[in-house]
């Protein structure tokens, strides 16, 4: 669901200002069938050959990130600073357990209620 919201981010939204940020383990041949071209615009690094945790630099200068609920409680360890982020979507929220979409989004979210948290999904589809 993250590589097909980022692939359709990618019409309106410059691919410049797009990071999606891939789990650790994950193969670089699952990104290049899945989601041909997202790779460009994701966390690879050819030297490792692997997907690597982006900077904290990269990451608070793109206007989009695009991360499953995992790897955003990873990028508040990084160190994005909470509220930073003016929306933060859930997508498939009907099927995520509540504590993993609370240690995705706990961290994220400004504390004076500046961000959005966006629950998107059917939990009978």
């Amino acid at each position: 669901a993250a590589d097909l919201l980022a692939q359709r981010v990618l019409g309106p939204v410059p691919g410049s200002c797009l990071l999606r940020v891939c789990a650790y383990s994950r193969p670089k041949e699952d990104i290049e069938t899945t989601a041909p071209g997202l790779i460009k615009w994701s966390n690879f690094d050819d030297n490792e050959g692997a997907f690597l945790m982006p900077s904290l630099d990269r990451v608070l200068s793109k206007r989009v990130v695009v991360v499953t609920c995992l790897m955003a409680a990873k990028l508040y360890h990084l160190g994005v600073p909470p509220g930073h982020f003016s929306h933060v979507v859930v997508d498939e929220a009907g099927h995520a357990e509540e504590p993993l979409t609370l240690a995705a989004t706990a961290g994220l979210l400004a504390p004076d209620g500046r961000s959005r948290l966006v629950l998107a999904g059917d939990p009978q589809q």
